[in-house]
């Protein structure tokens, strides 16, 4: 866990103030284009270090929820929730860099999503209504359920 540690602290520090600039990106590229073209830009460095430090807190929180022991829970969710904020981090970065693009969801977005969500949460408090009441509320209608939740799912 340590290395890993290690490895996300030098990448934020690499990542998040040193290589950023479009001067130095336009430094790296006017290079010998054989070389630049076998490294990682700094956007796709980000790209992926975000992914993976998404991927990171997917897994400690699985590990943090199924650990047995309290001393283990405690450092688990110190990871999750270090790995969570470097997340973050690189989110702001990426924002600003203008790599990372947020699109507001329409309002039509947001009402189906809340719609459906009522619409579980009606179905888990009220478990001897599980027939047709609550499934015939129009909050399950067809494709919706990812075009709206895929409106905020960036972050």
């Amino acid at each position: 866990m340590a290395g890993a540690m290690k490895m996300r602290k030098t990448a934020r520090q690499q990542g998040g103030r040193n290589n950023l600039s479009p001067s130095n990106q336009e430094g790296q590229s006017s290079g010998n284009e054989q070389a630049s073209s076998s490294f990682l830009s700094d956007q796709e460095m980000l790209w992926d270090i975000i992914n993976t430090e998404k991927h990171l807190a997917h897994m400690y929180n699985v590990a943090a929820l199924e650990a047995g022991q309290v001393t283990l829970y405690q450092d688990l969710m110190v990871c999750l929730n270090e790995t969570q904020a470097s997340q973050r981090e690189l989110f702001h970065i990426m924002l600003q860099q203008g790599w990372y693009h947020l699109h507001p969801a329409d309002s039509w977005q947001l009402q189906q999503v809340y719609q459906q969500f009522q619409g579980m949460m009606e179905q888990l408090s009220s478990p001897s209504s599980s027939g047709s009441e609550s499934s015939g509320g129009g909050s399950n209608s067809g494709g919706t359920n990812n075009g709206g939740a895929s409106a905020g799912s960036n972050s």
